[in-house]
């Protein structure tokens, strides 16, 4: 009787675990957009933020000009003398503009290097975005 070897070639598994790089670029590609989401919604709240700090600041600023004009009706108000009255800004990134410093026509604006707007508050009391 004739001794058969096989001649069986062993193939390579098709069942490999893993992912092909097509799926991992696609997943890269989810993950990339889903940040890119977060972060404009993450931008958005902060300019938000900024802008309520503003109009927060403005509101003490009259706050701090009324008592001023009390004292010195006829002064024109300057920022050192609004903290004097008490104005604290409520961080180093405010910037504070007193335009017109006098009683009855008093403009004062405020702005922050992380929102495009610019505020003000008048003679009234009255904030608006500029």
């Amino acid at each position: 009787m004739p001794n058969h070897t096989s001649c069986h070639m062993k193939l390579p598994s098709t069942d490999k675990k893993g992912f092909t790089l097509i799926e991992l670029i696609v997943v890269m590609l989810i993950i990339g957009i889903l940040a890119s989401i977060a972060l404009m919604q993450l931008l958005t709240f902060l300019g938000r933020g900024y802008n309520a700090t503003l109009q927060s600041d403005l509101r003490s600023v009259y706050t701090a000009s009324i008592q001023f004009h009390l004292d010195y009706p006829n002064d024109a108000v300057t920022e050192g003398q609004l903290k004097e009255y008490g104005y604290t800004p409520s961080g180093e990134y405010v910037k504070l503009t007193v335009v017109d410093g006098n009683e009855a026509t008093l403009q004062i604006t405020a702005s922050h290097p992380g929102t495009p707007d610019v505020y003000q508050v008048d003679h009234t009391g009255s904030v608006s975005k500029q």
